[in-house]
C-alpha cells in the first residue's frame, strides 16, 4: 500500500478517504490524492497493480484492516475490475482446499466471498464503504475475457449490501458501450481512455476522482442517498 497522501484544510465531514484497486485505480490515484486533497481530504491507496479480491490470497483483506487500523478512513472506495482474467502464477484456493480456475463460476462465487470480506474490514471502524460500478472495457484479449468478466461483475456489485459509485456511465456511450472519448465542455472529444482499453488517460483519471469525490459529498450530506 501506498503512504498517504497529505490533504489541507478540511472543508467537509470527510478527513480521510481510502481507495482500494488494482491498476486502474492505480494509476489513476494521483488524480484522486489531489482533487480530494483540494476538498481537505487526505488519501491513502491499498491494493496495488496486478492485483485483486482473489490475489495474492487474503491480500486486500489484510492491507485493509491495517489501513482502517492505522489510518482510520471515514470513506473507503473499492475498484476491482481487471485481476485474475488470466491464470495467475498462483491459484486462490477456497475453504475446501480446491484451486479455482479463472473465468468459472467458482472464481465469481469466491470473488464475491472476498469482496463481502474486504467490505467488512473497510466498515470495522465506521467508515462509509463504497464499491464502483466498473467502466466498460474494449481490449485485445491480452487481460483475458475482460468484457465479459466487467460485466459479471457490475452484476454482482449491485447485489453487495453497499453503497456503489458508478464509474459506468461517464465513461459509456449512452447505449452501455465502450467508448474512448467523450464529448468535453465546449463539445471537442475528450480522450478518457489509453490504448489497451482497460486504464484512464489523464483526463479519464480526473473524471474518475471528481465523480467519486461527488458521490461521497453527496453522500455525506444526504445519508440516505
Amino acid at each position: 500500500a501506498a503512504t498517504p497522501g497529505t490533504g489541507g484544510g478540511v472543508t467537509t465531514g470527510v478527513e480521510r478517504a481510502l481507495l482500494v484497486g488494482d491498476s486502474v485505480t492505480g494509476q489513476a490515484y494521483a488524480s484522486f490524492e489531489r482533487i480530494f486533497a483540494d476538498a481537505g481530504i487526505t488519501t491513502g491507496y491499498a491494493g496495488g497493480p496486478g492485483t485483486g479480491p482473489l490475489k495474492p490470497q487474503d491480500s486486500w483483506f489484510d492491507q485493509v484492516q491495517e489501513w482502517v487500523r492505522t489510518f482510520d478512513p471515514d470513506v473507503v472506495v473499492i475498484e476491482a475490475c481487471c485481476d485474475y482474467a488470466n491464470p495467475p502464477d498462483q491459484l486462490y484456493i477456497d475453504a475446501a482446499g480446491n484451486p479455482v480456475l479463472p473465468n468459472t463460476d467458482a472464481a465469481f462465487a469466491a470473488w464475491d466471498l472476498e469482496m463481502r470480506r474486504v467490505i467488512e474490514a473497510a466498515g470495522a471502524g465506521g467508515a462509509q464503504v463504497f464499491v464502483a460500478e466498473l467502466p466498460p472495457v474494449s481490449t485485445n484479449g491480452f487481460y483475458g475475457p475482460l468484457e465479459t468478466q466487467v460485466e459479471r461483475l457490475n452484476a454482482m456489485y449491485r447485489e453487495l449490501p453497499v453503497r456503489l459509485v458508478d464509474w459506468n456511465r461517464p465513461f459509456a456511450n449512452p447505449d452501455g458501450s465502450y467508448t474512448e472519448s467523450l464529448p468535453g465542455p465546449d463539445g471537442t472529444p475528450v480522450i478518457l481512455r489509453l490504448p489497451d482499453g482497460v486504464h484512464m488517460t489523464p483526463p479519464g483519471s480526473d473524471l474518475l476522482a471528481e465523480v467519486t469525490l461527488e458521490r461521497v459529498l453527496e453522500t455525506e450530506e444526504h445519508p440516505a442517498l
